[in-house]
């Protein structure tokens, strides 16, 4: 399915940004709370078009919506233009520094990603003592669907200029991110072909 019927930008993802988008904000800065993760995986499933996503079968079964879709149906429709990523169109005031790494497979099922990242941020939170804790330990991922700038419509840079700028490397060896998390869902095996990022984060680590 194609966005020839591209949906309206929803009101909380920011026109422009003054941070100066993903040209240059640093790559380490490009993160999503599960808060906004959660938001925008709502909004994707509440619209219209969801059930016909769901029931394509282009390269997938027809019981779920993947990476490739949202990104086509979604993500490059709310940015094209702005040259930042949903990432930072949603923190458009004050970019998020990244405290956890999520690897994946873009043929996942987008619902069993945000259910596993909900999951992870529940776990993590019962182990968590006192407020304060809880708000140091807060996670910010690096999403790359969300991450990257998509387009490629030049108001912002490519994906290969955004990988020259060494996202995966330059995150993993933050001082800030204390974790990286590989997604693994029933639609998608997260070793097997065309996952680039995901042997670039295990051979930097």
């Amino acid at each position: 399915m194609d966005n020839t019927d591209p949906p309206e930008r929803p009101d909380r993802i920011c026109h422009q940004c003054l941070h100066g988008g993903n040209w240059k904000v640093p790559p380490t800065q490009w993160g999503i709370t599960e808060e906004q993760f959660s938001w925008v995986i709502d909004q994707c499933s509440t619209d219209s078009r969801w059930p016909d996503l769901v029931r394509n079968v282009d390269y997938k079964t027809p019981d779920h919506v993947n990476a490739y879709q949202l990104s086509a149906n979604y993500v490059k429709p709310w940015t094209s233009g702005t040259g930042s990523s949903l990432a930072l169109l949603l923190n458009h005031s004050a970019p998020l520094t990244v405290t956890h790494m999520l690897s994946h497979s873009w043929a996942e099922d987008m619902q069993q990603v945000l259910e596993a990242v909900q999951t992870y941020c529940t776990d993590s939170r019962n182990k968590i003592m006192t407020d304060l804790e809880q708000a140091e330990q807060k996670p910010v991922f690096f999403f790359c669907l969300f991450a990257l700038y998509q387009p490629e419509d030049k108001a912002g840079p490519d994906i290969s200029q955004q990988l020259d700028m060494d996202p995966f490397g330059s995150i993993i060896r933050s001082s800030a991110c204390s974790l990286m998390v590989v997604l693994h869902t029933t639609t998608a095996r997260v070793y097997g072909k065309t996952l680039f990022p995901v042997f670039f984060d295990l051979d930097v680590c």
